[in-house]
């Protein structure tokens, strides 16, 4: 299947565009990326583009800070660390109200306290160099 919006490419939109990237998909992958690109409005190399890039924030056509995937990383660990603090925050409660031991549960809290603090510190050096280097 042809897509119907790759004629001949007018020059303005090549410009800057010097990289050329090879993919290789089945031909109904072809067809679902060629009927999502038509339903967008775009062309097949627009379409997959917008696709590649989506959820990066580009300002003024420049790519994000380059710590930024490092951040969101770091980001997503400190989400998954507030998760598990708040499961341990219910297991204290319910041993406690069973009368149970909770040292093991306070062993947990004082590791994943550790890893958060690590975490955050992370953070802060990037913050930091990236002050120092601006």
């Amino acid at each position: 299947m042809s897509n119907r919006h790759q004629t001949k490419p007018k020059i303005d939109t090549l410009a800057g565009k010097e990289r050329r990237i090879e993919v290789r998909v089945s031909d109904r992958e072809l067809q679902i990326i060629d009927a999502s690109a038509e339903r967008t409005g775009l062309n097949r190399s627009e379409y997959l583009r917008a696709k590649g890039l989506e959820g990066i924030y580009i300002k003024n056509g420049s790519l994000p800070d380059p710590d930024y995937a490092h951040l969101m990383l770091n980001y997503r660990e400190l989400l998954t660390q507030g998760n598990n603090l708040n499961q341990i925050a219910r297991a204290l409660n319910a041993a406690r109200s069973k009368g149970e031991s909770v040292e093991d549960y306070l062993a947990a809290v004082a590791a994943t306290i550790a890893v958060n603090q690590q975490t955050l510190q992370q953070i802060q050096d990037l913050l930091s160099n990236r002050d120092d280097n601006r």
